[in-house]
């Protein structure tokens, strides 16, 4: 395998592509993770919710 300069503009590239990428899955989890808890708190404050209809 031949050697690559590090700062060579592909890996440049990868590098950012990479970093967006686990940004983008790490704002996903966190509107996973709020979701869930919104749902949560409204099932606590309403438990008759679902029997209303």
């Amino acid at each position: 395998m031949h050697s690559v300069p590090r700062s060579s503009p592909v890996i440049r590239a990868l590098r950012q592509k990479l970093d967006r990428m686990a940004l983008g899955a790490a704002a996903e989890r966190k509107t996973l993770a709020f979701g869930i808890e919104a749902i949560d708190r409204n099932r606590q404050e309403r438990p008759t919710c679902a029997s209303r209809d």
